[in-house]
């Protein structure tokens, strides 16, 4: 799975893909979290915190989990590492790991 660009990250995002938060910016308590993309839409996704149904950022948003806006993809970097990972940066916001 290739990811060059917001596009193909908004499809693995609709599959209901699994993310790592590597740095989370605004919320460091989110550091190291794994994440669940729970609903995805055009403009953003909601996104739930792997096997905990009870953590507050799951519970978030009457269940949905936390929500992200993708914004402008000029925020955006994708860095493609040696072991084919991908690290995604929404600038000023978070840095996460797209997992499997």
């Amino acid at each position: 799975m290739k990811i060059k660009n917001l596009s193909q990250l908004k499809r693995i995002f609709a599959t209901g893909a699994e993310f790592r938060i590597i740095e989370h910016y605004v919320r460091p308590e989110c550091n190291g979290q794994v994440r669940k993309i729970n609903k995805t839409q055009t403009n953003g996704f909601y996104s739930v915190v792997k096997d905990n149904p009870e953590n507050k950022y799951s519970r978030a948003n009457h269940g949905l989990g936390s929500w992200c806006e993708y914004g402008k993809a000029s925020e955006w970097t994708f860095v493609e590492h040696a072991d084919k990972s991908y690290t995604c940066i929404l600038a000023g916001t978070f840095e996460i790991e797209v997992l499997g």
